[in-house]
């Protein structure tokens, strides 16, 4: 387990003002787009907002879909 608490195929990602995403896993801004393309290689993502860290994860794989 890494220091951002995600296991292997898990990505971290925290939504930040702006609609900006940080993928906590990789180190890097993503899109949805990139989201979208992680979700499809089986990856598990999951969305959290930065300021208060409530999950968020539903109303991403809503869009990202």
């Amino acid at each position: 387990m890494s220091d951002t608490g995600s296991s292997p195929g898990q990505h971290i990602v925290k939504r930040y003002s702006l609609a900006r995403l940080y993928d906590t896993t990789t180190l890097t801004y993503v899109d949805v787009a990139q989201l979208r393309a992680l979700i499809r290689m089986g990856e598990e993502v999951i969305v959290l907002d930065a300021n208060s860290g409530e999950d968020i994860t539903a109303t991403f794989l809503r869009i990202a879909r």
